[in-house]
């Protein structure tokens, strides 16, 4: 979460889904250093972008992410630094297309409903909200839209490497591909999207 994930790596992804219907989300969006940029390619695209996170830090860690990222890790400070940041690059006027929704995952999926997806980003660390989160979002992905998720290393046992290997394992999937720490994924434009 600190310091925005690897934008070089989100850019040419976000180019790619322009023909693509859907709306952007970015879980983990911590102060907003990278969903600021995501919200840019949401204007450009006339779309809506979300912003979801506990914006209090990380929930309580599990076995399955060592002792990394703490309860209370990654603490926002509430959502006024992207509130702040959004208003450097918008003006007063961000609201138009732009939501936040606060809270824990998966309680703060409630919020959200009867969304279809065209660029997801996932940036959420532990491995419990990583997973819950793939699985909660892939549905609404619509075909031919991308999620991209930071902090993946081949190979690495805790954390958000083994949510994301559970999740490709689950649904047979394979990356569209591997950069830096960001993996992707394309859903199939045979597919179909769900939202609810």
């Amino acid at each position: 979460m600190p310091g925005g994930a690897e934008i070089g790596v989100l850019i040419p992804l976000m180019e790619s889904v322009k023909d693509i219907k859907g709306d952007y989300i970015e879980l983990g969006a911590y102060k907003g250093e990278t969903f600021v940029r995501m919200s840019e390619f949401a204007f450009a695209q006339q779309r809506y972008c979300y912003a979801v996170d506990s914006f209090v830090g990380c929930g309580e860690p599990t076995a399955k992410d060592g002792d990394q990222y703490a309860k209370g890790c990654c603490n926002a400070g509430g959502t006024g630094p992207l509130r702040k940041r959004l208003g450097y690059r918008w003006g007063s006027e961000w609201d138009i297309f732009v939501d936040i929704f606060v809270g824990w995952i998966p309680e703060v999926f409630q919020q959200i409903t009867n969304k279809t997806f065209a660029f997801v980003h996932v940036d959420l660390d532990q491995y419990k909200p990583t997973l819950e989160t793939l699985n909660w979002v892939w549905p609404k992905i619509a075909p031919g839209g991308i999620v991209a998720c930071h902090d993946y290393t081949v190979g690495r046992k805790i954390l958000a490497t083994p949510a994301i290997d559970q999740f490709m394992a689950d649904h047979e999937l394979k990356p569209e591909g591997i950069e830096q720490t960001t993996i992707w994924f394309r859903k199939s434009k045979g597919s179909q999207s769900v939202s609810q």
